[in-house]
């Protein structure tokens, strides 16, 4: 059987039943969506006529059927009145749907039970009239058991006054445990303005196999509308480039009270409130329930509870780019009693003028198309965000011209933006039997290890009408690595490229690929790129790693970045219900930022290893609401994620580029360096040493020269010229991500070029010892100038910035004057001398005045670290409950002769007398030394000095730190008692 007869047939089924099996129009995404609610063991609640819900007043029930009622089963032929099932091939007239009695305690009265015996059965409820200013709500109880392949379902079928479905909702399958338990779908609203009635299936679905001993039963099934309330921006998807721009507006509709207050807050990313909230009252107005167009629905009607509806627009206090959340709440007058759920929707103000790559790696995997966004809407929206490439299913039903030409003329809209679109070849076989199927398609390989004779009839359509204008092709979605690990894979995959385009299209062609997966050596592979995918999403960590791991190839290297996982755990002691908590406030910024960071260093991570294609594989995987724990780039509901700003500034600044290396900064911040295309170049960094309360806090000061046209970007995309300060950039450095976009290329190059000839410097005082500045000319042209090279002196504040050299070292150089041609190489001999000089690292600064194309005047700082050679120290201090000070020193030796040591320790400013320990024939197992200090109240936050020498040699050892003891509890005291 051809596909077109498949598929023809299948129309056809859908015809004679009128089951879920068209397709719907996109039904927009509920966090409330259908799920099993929990098992219950009592019996069934009391019918009830249509009204008020007693426990939840904002429920008004417009439909109830419990089938022990005689009502609906008038003439006792133990069918529910009004409903009808569902006859055809599958669905035969032999399987059994009936009302009998309950056959357990758990439930009272009669239900309907369904045994299909091997084949599929659904039962439809009568129309129910609904209205689109409401949204709805199903709560039915079930018991389900024997089902092993099919599947049980329940749906929503709306319809308008033609009685023609326009919107399916459905369940996910229901679990067979034999227990009851009860179900609840919604709230959904219509969102066609002719919807008028619903329709309730209850669904069973035979699978490959039938379930002969399947039986379903269902009781007490009830209808209920509920008060819609829809928070939404004049913006298809609230991306905004000026906070003027920004009004939300609150539209309620189905409320029981006329003029409840309705509550605004903005939100920041870490939950923090912005500015005053708004209050407003609604001023409803009374809905009108018409049944002009409903004489053939029976139920629906009645309720006594008359409905409101209104909306109120509010402008919220933004003052700067940035992502944040409203959220919505709405109160009965005069009360703090909230009407429903608090709503929350997302807003992005992103920087239109931010400058931007002309082309780049960084793309999106659309797995639903244009679902939740309409094409016309994701052409505007995907240039604006940094897109330059997108994966997207291609296939449609053959004959289907329409989505055929939608696609190509979507290819072409981002074409004519500079985005490149990828078609992605799946299996189609479950989207055959089933369009709104939400299930991921089976593995690409299984599709195509047929005859081409089978599968080919079955894409040919598309690869025709699409491979004009889509010249990028991907066998399977991204995670299906199925090709991975088959015998004369080359040959293979070469084969299904040769069926696809025979007709020497030219086009470009990728598979799945395994990070840890070798290639069959030897061999010119048959495909162009490769979607690396592990078994799980990856970290920044894991991606490093995974990096460092895999084997080379020929193809291009494509990468998927992901939100990483949100731990949204409330930390102990806090309360997670006030948003005012100081512990809760710092786990969400703390959460904020670790997420950004990870997502961020994930980039910059494959941009690093030469990464051809950086991918997020579902961008619309977020919520609007912080406390689901779900981050993404977009949310489901198509609004802008709290890491969309990231994203866009990192893909607008380093589309493109290279990556140069690092430098060392004055404070030691971390940072990442990148060439852009254009010749820009673009250092991003942050430091994990900065202390922080807020998000956007940055108290650390990196100041430096890096050249004359630098900006400052934060990571929400927002710029700023950078303070000057004698002569050089103060970069302002927190825990975020910062973009310092315009550095001098050459200046770059040099810091990161210029070391010492050895970074080890002997702990001998009071002897020179040679060194050797090692340079590199990265100016492009003939430079000349001076060099300065001194340790800073110790305890005068900012010590890297300092301009005073330490008494403590002696650094001389023969000739401090530079003359070198383009791109030559110059060794720099120096002199360094130690007097009382501290163990350990120690900053170096590096002074440059440079003559190019005009005078340059920078340092450099690197880190030269003073010790005994294959000698370590570490030094811990401790503090008992009775307040005595423990120094504990523990040395080890990797050297081959082991060495005796002499040691002292002085309490510096104190009158106390030094300490002194013996370390005898020192070797490569931990030596520990303790000494003790009584009423050591005066020693807590001073410096103290451990001196150690060689007994015979001349080398010696300083080692200056500050006592911040650690509290000892009764048994860490005990064993250290011991000890001593």
């Amino acid at each position: 059987m051809t596909l077109l007869t498949h598929c023809r047939l299948a129309l056809a089924t859908i015809a004679l039943t009128s089951v879920t099996i068209a397709p719907a129009s996109p039904s927009r995404v509920s966090s409330s969506g259908p799920q099993p609610l929990a098992e219950s063991s009592g019996a069934a609640p009391e019918d009830k006529s249509p009204g008020s819900d007693d426990s939840l007043v904002d429920l008004v029930r417009v439909f109830a059927c419990q089938f022990d009622d005689a009502s609906w089963d008038i003439n006792y032929d133990s069918w529910p009145d009004r409903w009808t099932r569902v006859y055809d091939d599958e669905h035969p007239q032999y399987a059994r749907i009936a009302i009998v009695p309950a056959d357990d305690k758990a439930t009272s009265g009669k239900v309907l039970l369904i045994q299909p015996d091997g084949a599929g059965a659904t039962a439809i409820s009568p129309p129910i009239h609904v209205m689109p200013k409401f949204s709805y709500k199903l709560r039915m109880r079930a018991r389900i058991k024997g089902v092993e392949h099919g599947a049980v379902r329940v749906r929503m079928a709306f319809h308008n006054n033609r009685d023609i479905k326009k919107q399916v909702e459905q369940s996910d399958p229901l679990p067979s445990d034999g227990r009851w338990r009860d179900i609840e779908m919604g709230d959904y609203q219509p969102e066609d303005g002719e919807v008028d009635r619903v329709y309730l299936h209850l669904d069973y679905a035979r699978g490959e196999r039938g379930d002969l001993n399947a039986e379903i039963q269902i009781a007490d099934v009830r209808l209920y509308r509920l008060p819609s309330i829809r928070i939404h921006t004049d913006s298809l998807y609230n991306v905004y480039t000026n906070v003027e721009d920004v009004e939300v507006t609150c539209s309620l509709s189905g409320i029981l009270e006329q003029n409840p207050e309705v509550r605004f807050q903005l939100l920041d990313a870490t939950n923090k409130s912005i500015g005053e909230g708004g209050k407003v009252n609604l001023d409803g107005q009374i809905i009108s329930e018409s049944v002009a167009h409903a004489s053939d629905i029976v139920d629906g009607f009645g309720t006594d509870k008359s409905s409101y509806e209104g909306s109120k627009a509010w402008k919220p206090p933004i003052k700067d780019y940035g992502f944040y959340r409203v959220r919505v709440g709405m109160y009965r007058t005069g009360t703090d009693v909230p009407i429903g759920e608090t709503r929350a929707i997302s807003v992005a103000v992103v920087r239109d003028a931010l400058v931007t790559s002309e082309r780049g790696e960084f793309g999106w995997t659309l797995p639903k198309a244009d679902r939740p966004l309409p094409f016309s809407v994701l052409q505007e929206l995907l240039p604006r965000v940094g897109v330059r490439k997108v994966k997207l299913p291609v296939w449609f039903v053959p004959g289907d011209e329409q989505r055929g030409e939608s696609i190509m003329k979507f290819a072409e809209q981002l074409a004519a933006r500079g985005i490149e679109t990828i078609g992605i070849l799946e299996d189609p076989s479950l989207v055959i039997a089933d369009p709104r199927t939400q299930k991921e398609s089976p593995p690409i390989e299984g599709f195509l290890s047929g005859e081409p004779s089978y599968w080919l009839p079955q894409i040919d359509h598309i690869i025709t009408r699409l491979s004009l204008r889509i010249r990028w092709w991907q066998l399977g979605r991204d995670g299906d690595t199925s090709f991975v690990g088959y015998d004369r894979l080359v040959e293979r995959i070469g084969a299904i490229r040769n069926q696809l385009f025979r007709f020497g299209q030219d086009v470009r062609m990728g598979i799945g690929w395994r990070w840890d997966h070798p290639r069959d050596k030897g061999k010119s592979l048959s495909w162009d790129f490769e979607q690396l995918a592990g078994r799980e999403a990856l970290d920044a960590a894991g991606l490093e790693s995974a990096f460092d791991k895999a084997r080379p190839s020929s193809a291009e290297r494509w990468v998927v970045v992901a939100p990483p996982e949100v731990d949204m755990t409330p930390p102990e002691g806090a309360d997670p219900d006030d948003p005012n908590d100081p512990l809760m406030r710092a786990a969400f910024v703390r959460r904020h930022q670790e997420r950004v960071r990870d997502f961020v260093k994930q980039i910059l991570v494959a941009k690093m290893n030469g990464a051809d294609g950086i991918f997020i594989s579902n961008p619309f995987s977020g919520s609007p609401d912080m406390a689901d724990g779900q981050t993404g780039v977009m949310n489901t509901d198509g609004s802008p994620g709290e890491l969309l700003l990231p994203w866009r500034t990192c893909a607008r600044l380093l589309g493109g580029a290279k990556y140069l290396g690092s430098i060392r900064l004055p404070h030691g911040s971390n940072n990442w360096i990148f060439k852009r295309t254009d010749g820009q170049v673009v250092m991003v960094l942050w430091n994990l040493e900065a202390p922080t309360t807020e998000s956007n806090d940055t108290p650390v000061e990196e100041t430096l020269y890096l050249g004359e046209n630098v900006q400052v970007i934060d990571v929400w995309g927002d710029d700023k010229r950078p303070e000057q300060r004698d002569g050089r950039q103060v970069i302002r450095v927190g825990q975020m991500p910062l973009f310092v976009y315009g550095l001098h290329e050459g200046i770059a190059r040099w810091r990161m070029e210029m070391g010492f000839e050895s970074k080890q410097v002997a702990s001998v005082f009071g002897v020179q010892q040679q060194n050797a500045l090692l340079l590199h000319n990265t100016f492009g042209q003939g430079v000349g100038g001076t060099v300065r090279v001194f340790v800073p002196e110790q305890g005068v504040g900012d010590e890297s910035m300092s301009e005073v050299s330490s008494s403590s070292w002696n650094v001389s150089m023969d000739d401090p004057r530079l003359s070198m041609k383009t791109n030559e190489s110059l060794k720099a001999p120096l002199t360094i001398g130690l007097d009382d000089a501290s163990f350990g690292p120690q900053i170096v600064r590096c002074e440059f005045e440079i003559s190019a194309e005009r005078d340059y005047k920078f340092s450099v700082w690197r880190e030269l670290f003073v010790g005994l050679d294959n000698i370590s120290l570490e030094v811990e201090t401790f503090l008992t409950p009775e307040g005595a000070l423990v120094v504990e020193q523990r040395m080890t030796n990797t050297g081959e002769l082991p060495v005796d040591l002499k040691c002292t320790l002085h309490a510096s400013n104190s009158h106390r007398r030094p300490k002194r320990a013996q370390v005898f024939q020192l070797e490569s197992d931990v030596d520990k030394k303790r000494y003790k200090y009584i009423n050591a109240d005066d020693l807590i936050g001073k410096t103290m000095r451990l001196q150690v020498e060689e007994t015979a040699g001349q080398r010696e050892l300083i080692y200056r730190f500050k006592v911040e003891p650690k509290l000892l509890d009764d048994s860490e005291e005990a064993t250290l008692t011991q000890a001593l």
